[in-house]
């Protein structure tokens, strides 16, 4: 591919050994420069370019020297840093790891500050930093997302005054005081209190003496499990899936799963709030992906083909859901819903039930005083996960099937000042 200029400050041009497209860029010193893009798009790379010459323009107004030698830039101490905590937390040294925090990273605060001399970042370069990220959001930042910019950005500049890079004194402040927005946090469960209802449910049907009101109940205990192990949402997402839509794939077994089983009630021990498999000696350990439906059809794509939108669950989750089977009045046939009344017939009350249960065990608002609902198993769920630091929203966005925008807006109440300390270890 040939040259491609874009205008009289930039041109897209190609490198050998390279497959990303280079920007040549005329700063506005009216020097040249190249740097790469990271992308072949020619749409991207020209985004890439501009967002730069954006940057060294903001800088040039704000009296920083753009012709600096660039040894010191905040792109590579912020990798240096993640590279090091990493490595402290596989040494046991800290006990969360930096999947969170390298989100904020790498998204945001590297493709700002990336070619900034750490001791050329003042407070009112974090100002600019603060406007280009409320234009990236298309909205005023909720004050705890910010925070985690807040916590990831002082955690890179405190580890350059540590390594003597950058005097204390030089690090602006920034911090969410006069920032952002109050959240739009959503009410969720606590893991412990997770366990209570599923511990109430499991015997809730034997307070009736209608078959259907049992049946009901148990159908429910089981659905009640399957939000909190899934994040999928409740109602019309959850109550579509048949069991056509569960698809088995083989794993390897981790060992220390195979020493569990099932207690004299014949009922599966828990770890960790999730059941374990049956007997892997007779069963391959495996994940099931769920595909997801729209209305009685899979989802479809923009060219009309199956949609292959799937979330994922363990497969011991899928053999509790098995138990339904047995409690259907007909035969099961592959495109029977999961979830659904004893002829088949699409079950119709859980959110009613579910809010009588809330209210014989006072849980109907949190600690928070937020109102809980079904909805909430899919916020405790991403709670959770988000707070056992091994995922972030980029891989929590594919199980949800939703945007990292409005994972930030609805779980920023994982605050990261939880693991601020244990990230400056």
């Amino acid at each position: 591919m040939s040259n491609i200029k874009i205008n009289d400050h930039i041109t897209l041009a190609t490198r050998k050994n390279t497959k990303f497209l280079q920007a040549v860029i005329k700063d506005p010193t009216g020097e040249w420069r190249r740097v790469s893009t990271k992308t072949n798009d020619i749409d991207q790379a020209t985004a890439f370019a501009v967002d730069q010459l954006n940057k060294w323009q903001v800088l040039k107004d704000h009296g920083v020297d753009i012709k600096k030698d660039t040894g010191r830039t905040f792109e590579k101490v912020a990798l240096k840093f993640v590279e090091i905590t990493k490595q402290k937390f596989e040494d046991g040294l800290v006990s969360i790891s930096l999947s969170t925090y390298r989100y904020p990273i790498g998204k945001y605060l590297v493709p700002f500050f990336g070619d900034m001399n750490i001791t050329k970042i003042t407070e009112n370069t974090i100002d600019d930093y603060c406007t280009w990220l409320q234009n990236q959001f298309g909205k005023v930042v909720p004050k705890s997302t910010l925070n985690k910019h807040v916590i990831a950005f002082n955690a890179v500049m405190k580890f350059a005054a540590r390594e003597g890079w950058v005097n204390k004194t030089e690090i602006p402040e920034f911090s969410t005081k006069g920032k952002g927005r109050k959240s739009n946090r959503r009410g969720h469960f606590e893991k412990e209190e997770f366990d209570k209802i599923l511990q109430f449910l499991k015997d809730w049907h034997k307070s009736s003496d209608q078959y259907i009101t049992q049946y009901k109940r148990k159908v429910l205990y089981r659905y009640f499990y399957f939000l909190g192990a899934s994040g999928i949402r409740p109602g019309t997402e959850a109550l579509g899936i048949c069991w056509s839509d569960l698809q088995f794939v083989a794993k390897k077994c981790p060992e220390e799963l195979l020493v569990d089983g099932f207690d004299d009630d014949g009922n599966p021990i828990k770890t960790e709030y999730i059941f374990i498999d049956r007997d892997f000696n007779e069963h391959p350990f495996g994940i099931y992906h769920v595909y997801k439906r729209k209305g009685k059809k899979r989802a479809l794509d923009q060219e009309g083909e199956i949609r292959a939108q799937y979330s994922v669950v363990r497969q011991d989750v899928y053999f509790f859901l098995e138990g339904l089977k047995d409690l259907r009045a007909n035969k099961v046939e592959d495109d029977d819903l999961v979830f659904c009344m004893p002829d088949g017939s699409p079950i119709k009350d859980f959110t009613e039930m579910f809010r009588d249960v809330l209210e014989i065990l006072d849980m109907r608002y949190g600690a928070d005083k937020r109102l809980r609902t079904l909805y909430s198993l899919r916020h405790s769920w991403a709670t959770w996960k988000l707070r056992e630091g091994k995922l972030g929203y980029e891989q929590l966005k594919l199980q949800m099937d939703t945007s990292v925008a409005m994972l930030e807006q609805h779980y920023d109440h994982v605050e990261a000042d939880d693991f601020a300390e244990e990230l400056l270890v």
